[in-house]
């Protein structure tokens, strides 16, 4: 894996860290009524969730081609698309199934869709930057004792 593959904005790991509060805690079915609801609401945060990773998969393909600054506005403009995307097409999915319980305020939904998925996405690329920052820490100063042992 390159390094520029490791410290990519859109990850398997951003995805994964996004999988529980996406599907549990801003999934849209926290005003499900009985169980058919929740799960009917379950399964379209799912089905939504596996959508997000295809995107995210589509995005990384475009992002590791681009340059550092282009890099951030791609990142922006694919964050800006998914958070419009992602209760819009939830909301879809549940009336589909016959039933709607999520809340229309789609304008609230978008903008935390905005914060909460950008913010969770920089922090685990900032922490992929550190383990990757290490890793060839760790290999450089291995080269250097190798060197050294073989000096002696």
């Amino acid at each position: 894996m390159s390094r520029q593959d490791r410290t990519a904005v859109f990850s398997l790991w951003a995805w994964l860290v996004l999988a529980p509060p996406l599907i549990t805690v801003w999934g849209g079915y926290t005003t499900a009524m009985d169980h058919w609801e929740r799960l009917t609401g379950l399964v379209a945060a799912i089905i939504v969730h596996l959508l997000l990773g295809l995107c995210f998969w589509l995005a990384h393909l475009v992002e590791r081609r681009l340059s550092t600054a282009w890099r951030w506005a791609w990142f922006l403009a694919v964050l800006a698309v998914i958070s419009v995307l992602r209760p819009v097409i939830a909301d879809a999915l549940q009336r589909w199934s016959g039933v709607h319980i999520v809340p229309p305020a789609f304008g609230i939904r978008i903008a935390l869709n905005l914060l909460g998925i950008g913010v969770i996405m920089l922090i685990v690329h900032f922490a992929l930057e550190q383990v990757a920052h290490a890793a060839d820490s760790r290999r450089r100063l291995a080269a250097v004792l190798r060197r050294t042992e073989q000096q002696q």
